[in-house]
């Protein structure tokens, strides 16, 4: 084989790989981000995990043994999408108001995997001090 193909095939081979592992890592592995709108409106649909973004609700958080409920209310603070978690409670949960919740919707609430606390006073304090 000449240098100058064996130069094309590696690229081709190269190419097809990067391109095979693009395809793997977003073909539905990670969930989707939804608003707590669309998960409430009426047409809505979807039979994987998904997240959501949203304010906690402080008010209306419960806990009998592990299993943790709460709203999660939109931007607005005008709509929200009640949520079941059976686990742990997080660590800070019920001090920050920014989470994004990670599940399935299941009869009339989103059954909850993962609750991730977005804590943005924590990243100002660290920027602040550099």
């Amino acid at each position: 084989m000449a240098p100058r193909n064996l130069i094309i095939f590696t690229l081709v081979v190269i190419i097809l790989i990067a391109g095979g592992l693009l395809i793997n890592n977003l073909g539905g592995s990670s969930p989707y981000y939804y608003t707590v709108g669309e998960v409430l409106s009426e047409d809505f649909s979807v039979e994987r995990n998904f997240r959501v973004a949203g304010l906690l609700d402080f008010d209306s958080v419960q806990q009998q043994g592990d299993e943790l409920s709460f709203q999660v209310m939109d931007s607005a603070r005008e709509k929200s999408l009640p949520v079941v978690y059976q686990g742990t409670k997080p660590e800070g949960f019920g001090e920050q108001s920014e989470l994004i919740v990670e599940g399935s919707y299941q009869q009339e609430h989103l059954q909850a995997e993962k609750i991730l606390l977005q804590c943005p006073s924590q990243y100002r304090e660290k920027l602040e001090e550099e």
